[in-house]
């Protein structure tokens, strides 16, 4: 599982700052993550930014007292050296069509097309960008909000935080994927308020398991949650601390997500950026890769063009049908 958190974005992107064209004077940031790279390469080389309706617009989001009266205006009557950015690419289907819709507008400018991370099949698809990052890999600012959640084990307790007079709070996290397993620390007897919760705030799940309550960091503990990520088949943990994360990690050689802290954690693993994974993971994607190879050739035999492939990543499936190990 490849990992990068908004530190080592911000990182890069100084970095990437750093090597981009000179002249480049106005970035377009990609909604919604491009718009955080953006901002970042707007700071690092002090020049305007907008999103992507903007500069078909002509318009500017406020650029404060760093920038020029000259540069704080966006007409069409004057060139300017323009690169749009996106924090990842993959497929290239969002970057394609954002190319269309400025490709058809005709503006005046010079348009660069960038990311900060790419897969390597993609490479070809931008005019620049920071590094290779392969799949499968997950980001921070998009993890909660991301189709891993269908084959991850979530904690409960890091959704609905430290109950209040006996009442659960509303939800400190808010995922958008639905979740496969969510995993909590409580009694039985708490299952029915516990499942009324989570349909009132919206969050969708495939199947609770209790755990029985007791010392977060417990041997017993642990071992149990150790079960359930590898009988559930999971591909991530999301564990409430980083010390019960940490434990976890270490028990089962996987990766768990550390809630309190926003850390993946990886024990046994390269670290983040290792390119190693466990074999079951490996095979699925090569499976993937060859069904989709295999579609793509029938494509291009039925409509007369090659097909250009790119590889997969995991896809969202749950329960028992997840990839066994």
């Amino acid at each position: 599982m490849h990992y990068r958190s908004v530190r080592d974005l911000t990182e890069h992107v100084r970095e990437w700052s750093e090597r981009l064209p000179p002249e480049i004077d106005l970035v377009v940031g990609i909604p919604r993550s491009g718009l955080l790279v953006a901002n970042l390469v707007a700071l690092y080389r002090n020049i305007p930014m907008t999103d992507v309706e903007g500069l078909l617009a002509g318009r500017l989001l406020s650029a404060g007292k760093r920038i020029t009266p000259e540069q704080a205006v966006l007409s069409h009557d004057r060139p300017r050296q323009i690169l749009v950015v996106d924090d990842s690419l993959w497929s290239g289907g969002q970057l394609g069509k954002v190319r269309d819709r400025i490709t058809a507008a005709a503006l005046p400018h010079s348009v660069r097309y960038g990311a900060v991370y790419v897969v390597p099949e993609s490479t070809r698809l931008v005019d620049t960008f920071h590094s290779k990052v392969p799949i499968p890999r997950v980001f921070e600012w998009n993890i909660l909000h991301h189709p891993l959640l269908g084959m991850s084990c979530v904690s409960f307790e890091a959704l609905a935080g430290q109950p209040a007079n006996g009442d659960l709070l509303p939800p400190r996290l808010q995922p958008t994927y639905r979740i496969s397993h969510i995993v909590a620390m409580q009694p039985p007897e708490a299952e029915a308020g516990i499942r009324e919760w989570l349909d009132r705030h919206a969050i969708a799940y495939d199947q609770l398991v209790l755990v029985p309550p007791g010392d977060l960091n417990s041997d017993a503990v642990i071992s149990r949650k150790a079960e359930i990520y590898r009988t559930t088949r999971s591909w991530l943990y999301f564990e409430i601390t980083s010390e019960s994360a940490s434990r976890l990690a270490l028990a089962t050689r996987r990766p768990v997500f550390a809630l309190d802290t926003w850390e993946m954690l990886y024990p046994g693993w390269q670290g983040a950026t290792s390119s190693r994974m466990p074999l079951w993971m490996r095979a699925t994607v090569r499976m993937r890769q060859k069904a989709k190879e295999s579609l793509a050739a029938v494509r291009s035999v039925r409509g007369g063009q090659p097909q250009t492939v790119d590889t997969p990543g995991p896809v969202a499936r749950r329960g028992p049908d997840l990839p066994a190990r």
